[in-house]
């Protein structure tokens, strides 16, 4: 039986939930034991209430979210047939966006996408 062993040498994530119609564009090179990722996410406007609320209240709980576009690239390297790096940049460009409005924890109020984050993983199967 074959484990795979995978250590996050340097990261910083987080998640964020998206619940408009979104979309993305991948464009995808493969070279010898290297493969380059580079993704166009876009998501559109949406509503944040039952009512389609266009202007944002003075709390934030309501309002249209605004369309947002982020780009996300990252890097696969076969180091050998056991081992793998692994690099990534998402939201290449720093976008500042958000995804939803908060009416109670941890809000009220807008609910911020992820700035610029970063990824390193190292990966062997033993």
């Amino acid at each position: 039986m074959r484990r795979v062993y995978t250590i996050v040498l340097i990261g910083c994530c987080g998640y964020s939930g998206v619940y408009a119609q979104e979309h993305s564009d991948s464009l995808v090179k493969n070279l010898p034991d290297i493969t380059i990722v580079g993704r166009n996410n876009k998501s559109d406007k949406t509503f944040s209430d039952a009512n389609n609320t266009v202007q944002p209240s003075i709390h934030g709980q309501t309002g249209l979210i605004p369309a947002y576009t982020i780009v996300d690239c990252s890097m696969q390297i076969n180091c050998s047939s056991s081992i793998v790096l692994k690099a990534g940049l998402n939201n290449v460009f720093n976008v500042h966006y958000f995804t939803r409005r908060a009416g109670g924890y941890p809000g009220p109020g807008l609910l911020p996408g992820d700035g610029r984050n970063y990824f390193v993983t190292l990966s062997a199967t033993l």
